[in-house]
């Protein structure tokens, strides 16, 4: 039977590309710097984002559950397929990155207003967890690893819940800090924002490339 800790190095690599969202951490930091409600407003975002992650676990669970491999320990070759499927599409999302590098499609908090607006920037935290194509082609593999483990039920849940902790990290780090930390976070936050910005694209491809390297990996072991 498998333990916390063997589980826990198989997916935590994949959880952490997941984490890595420019996207998202420049939506945040980007309303955090708005002058009115920021703090609401990033929490409606996150909570946004959320809702979406807890439907890419179901999704990723129900499928890997209807599979033989579930709970078995011994990876099928569905999961080696998905592996290699799931690499090629990373590759795909790298290169789309790099070559429209230049083009801005960070999503754009609404305009100020006297209202916190909270139901918009929920939706604005789904839009951009639905769109986050990256992190979900690294979070499925993850729950799929979780799914067909031979751990028990605690274990698995363990695993899981620290996926999801990590995943959601740019969404809730950035109102997290500012919440602690007040003004005091505003500047390196801006930071931050500003560097996740300029960077985005190659952010983006690095982590497709990497992780599509692993996956091939895994997928050819499996397989092989």
């Amino acid at each position: 039977m498998e333990t916390l800790g063997e589980l826990l190095g198989k997916v935590l690599p994949l959880a952490v590309g997941a984490a890595i969202s420019p996207v998202v951490i420049t939506l945040q930091v980007l309303t955090l710097a708005s002058n009115r409600y920021p703090l609401r407003r990033t929490w409606a975002v996150a909570a946004g984002c959320t809702l979406v992650t807890i439907g890419w676990t179901a999704v990723a669970l129900l499928a890997t559950n209807r599979t033989s491999a579930a709970h078995t320990g011994r990876p099928s070759t569905t999961s080696g397929v998905l592996a290699l499927s799931f690499a090629v599409l990373l590759v795909g999302l790298g290169v789309r990155s790099l070559l429209h590098r230049t083009e801005s499609d960070d999503p754009k908090p609404p305009r100020e207003g006297d209202q916190p607006r909270m139901l918009a920037f929920f939706a604005i935290g789904l839009g951009v967890m639905v769109t986050n194509f990256t992190s979900f082609l690294l979070f499925f593999p993850v729950v799929h690893a979780i799914g067909i483990s031979d751990a028990d039920e605690s274990t698995r849940a363990i695993a899981l819940a620290l996926v999801f902790v990590i995943t959601l990290l740019p969404a809730y780090a950035p109102p997290l800090v500012a919440t602690m930390l007040g003004h005091r976070a505003q500047r390196g936050l801006d930071r931050l924002g500003r560097f996740v910005t300029v960077h985005r694209a190659t952010i983006n491809a690095t982590i497709c490339f990497a992780f599509a390297i692993y996956l091939s990996i895994r997928g050819v072991d499996i397989l092989g």
